[in-house]
């Protein structure tokens, strides 16, 4: 866990970009890239482009199985 802190996900977003993901958990975005492209999280990448989709599901059982405390709220 990198963090002791609370992360806040926000519930009015459905897809987040590997740069968001890493806003919300303080790591940079190359890093998130990183666990997309190993399958540590799943997500996908945009067709013709570098950027990397994930689904709220998917982000949060990603945070449950690496055991980090969040909440839902909206943003």
């Amino acid at each position: 866990m990198l963090s002791l802190d609370l992360l806040v996900i926000p519930v009015n977003k459905f897809v987040f970009t590997s740069a968001d993901i890493a806003a919300i958990m303080g790591v940079a975005p190359r890093t998130v890239a990183k666990w997309i492209d190993a399958k540590r999280m799943k997500g996908s990448r945009r067709h013709g482009t570098l950027i990397r989709l994930v689904t709220l599901p998917n982000l949060l059982t990603f945070l449950r199985t690496h055991n980090y405390k969040f909440t839902q709220e909206e943003v």
